[in-house]
């Protein structure tokens, strides 16, 4: 007897072990795409995050190393147009890239707290109408920088004494430096420092 040529086709075995071999390769390609796409995601979230820490440390830089030296007299003693403690500031500053209105403005920066717990980080704005300005706050325009902090605290270099402060309290001087430590949507901040030893 004559043996029977075996066919040339797949046997089952084998063409079951085939569509698992290439259900295997589709799921790793699946989840190699799925991977370089949550990548893609993350870099542009840490992109993002990092222009807006550039773009409010410029404007901030700016702002606050342009301070201007301003006193009105209280009682007959001068006392400086600037206040501070570690949740936030008050000072005077040029705001000449404004199309309209620009000139000295009383900048207030400090948090915003909301019932569903979330603090803002939230800058208002006021022009400065003399050294006797009065706040007319519900009025003032306002600019949220960050939101969703998680920390914030100023600090105050003394240039008498060499030690920073958590609050600013001599009418007569300006602080030599300020010292932000700075946290949001769960990111750390570098601590930033401004000089101010031009205000003097």
């Amino acid at each position: 007897m004559m043996p029977r040529p075996r066919s040339a086709g797949f046997t089952l075995v084998e063409l079951l072990i085939a569509l698992a071999l290439t259900a295997l390769v589709l799921a790793a390609a699946f989840a190699a795409f799925g991977l370089i796409g949550r990548s893609t995601d993350t870099a542009t979230l840490l992109r993002d995050r990092s222009e807006r820490m550039m773009l409010v440390e410029r404007f901030l830089r700016d702002k606050l190393e342009g301070m201007r030296q301003v006193k009105r007299f209280d009682n007959g003693r001068p006392v400086v147009f600037f206040s501070g403690n570690s949740a936030g500031l008050l000072w005077v500053a040029p705001l000449p890239e404004r199309p309209v209105g620009g000139g000295l403005h009383v900048l207030r920066l400090g948090p915003e707290r909301h019932p569903d717990g979330r603090t803002d980080w939230v800058l208002e704005i006021l022009p400065f109408q003399g050294a006797y300005t009065t706040f007319d706050w519900p009025a003032a325009e306002r600019i949220v920088l960050l939101e969703n902090l998680s920390t914030l605290r100023w600090q105050y270099f003394d240039n008498r004494t060499g030690q920073w402060l958590d609050e600013w309290t001599d009418p007569a001087f300006y602080p030599g430096r300020l010292r932000l430590f700075l946290g949001a949507e769960g990111q750390e901040w570098p601590v930033l420092v401004f000089a101010l030893d031009h205000v003097r």
